[in-house]
C-alpha cells in the first residue's frame, strides 16, 4: 500500500516518487487508507479508497459539501480532489484527536462547532435519505441475521411515522470524535464523506460512535438547555440507524475477503454492530 500512496502522491505533485516520504498511516474508519506524507518539507494527508469504498460514498456530493464547509474555516485545506478515483490530498493539521481520555474536556468546543455548521445556511449537495441509505447498503451484503430484518422494519416504520418531516440543515454526517482535530488555534472537523442535509441532532448522535454516553452528554450542551425526553430518544433512534448501516458495511467487507486480507475480523465487527443495534432497539421499544 505504501508504494501506491507514493505513486499517487507523486502524480498529484508532478514529481518523482523518491521525493515523497511517508510518515505514518492514520488509523480509524473501515473504508479508506489515509497517510501523512511529506513533500518539500511540507506535511500533507493523502487518502486512497479501500476495496469497495466507492459503493458507499457519492464523491460529487462529498466534494461539493467539503467546499461548502471550507467557507466556515473548520476544515484543512484541500489541495487535490479526484472525483473519479476518490484520491484526496490535504494540508496536514498539527494537533491531537479527541479521544476517550480527553473527550470530557471538549464538549463545549464540539457543541459550538456543530452549532456553527448547523446554522450556517450552507447548501448541501443532497438531502440525506436514512431509509434509502440502509436499503442501499443492504443490497451489498449477504447472510445478514434474521433479527436485523425485525429491527430494520421497526426503525423504518417509526421514521416514516415520526421523523421524516423534521426540518433539515447542513450537517457533517460522521462527526465521531476521531474526526475532530484540536489544532493550536481552533477545533477542526474533518472527513466530510457522509455530509448532507439532515436533522442536526443526527450529528449529535454520531458523536456517540465510540461511546453513546458521549452523545448523551453532548446533547444538553449543544442545545444549551435541558433536552426533552423526545430529544434523548431521537439521538438514540438515529444511532440505531447508523449501527444498521455499519452492520452492512462490515458484512460486505467480510464477504469480499477483506477480513483475511487486512487481518481484521469484519464478521466480528458486524456481529458487534448487530449486538449494539439490539441494545438500542430494546431501549427504544420500552
Amino acid at each position: 500500500m505504501e508504494d501506491k500512496i507514493k505513486k499517487a502522491a507523486a502524480e498529484v505533485f508532478h514529481t518523482n516518487i523518491d521525493n515523497i516520504n511517508i510518515k505514518y498511516r492514520l488509523l480509524g474508519g473501515m473504508s479508506n487508507y489515509t497517510y501523512v506524507i511529506s513533500y518539500k518539507d511540507e506535511l500533507y494527508t493523502i487518502r486512497l479508497l479501500g476495496d469497495g469504498a466507492e459503493i458507499f460514498v457519492d464523491r460529487v456530493a462529498e466534494y461539493h459539501n467539503l467546499n461548502e464547509a471550507s467557507k466556515l474555516g473548520i476544515v484543512n485545506e484541500t489541495v487535490y480532489f479526484n472525483i473519479e478515483t476518490g484520491v484526496k490530498v490535504s494540508k496536514y493539521i498539527k494537533g491531537e484527536w479527541i479521544t476517550k481520555d480527553n473527550v470530557k474536556d471538549h464538549y463545549e468546543e464540539v457543541a459550538e462547532l456543530l452549532r456553527k455548521v448547523h446554522t450556517s445556511n450552507l447548501t448541501a449537495y443532497s438531502k440525506f435519505d436514512p431509509i434509502g441509505r440502509i436499503e442501499k447498503y443492504q443490497k451489498h451484503s449477504n447472510n445478514y441475521n434474521p433479527e436485523y430484518e425485525e429491527i430494520k422494519k421497526w426503525w423504518k416504520d417509526t421514521y416514516i411515522k415520526n421523523y421524516q418531516d423534521i426540518p433539515f440543515t447542513f450537517t457533517h454526517g460522521d462527526c465521531q470524535r476521531s474526526n475532530f482535530v484540536i489544532g493550536h488555534d481552533k477545533l477542526y472537523l474533518l472527513d466530510w464523506e457522509f455530509s448532507g442535509s439532515n436533522d442536526p441532532l443526527y450529528d449529535v448522535s454520531v458523536y456517540g460512535q465510540n461511546d453513546f454516553n458521549d452523545a448523551i452528554n453532548l446533547l444538553p450542551i449543544y442545545l444549551q438547555r435541558t433536552p426533552t425526553e423526545e430529544e434523548y430518544y431521537r439521538i438514540r433512534f438515529y444511532r440505531l440507524q447508523q449501527v444498521l448501516m455499519w452492520y452492512h458495511v462490515a458484512l460486505y467487507k467480510d464477504d469480499i475477503g477483506l477480513s483475511a486480507k487486512l487481518k481484521l475480523d469484519f464478521k466480528l465487527i458486524a456481529d458487534n454492530y448487530l449486538k449494539e443495534a439490539k441494545h438500542h432497539y430494546k431501549l427504544l421499544r420500552k
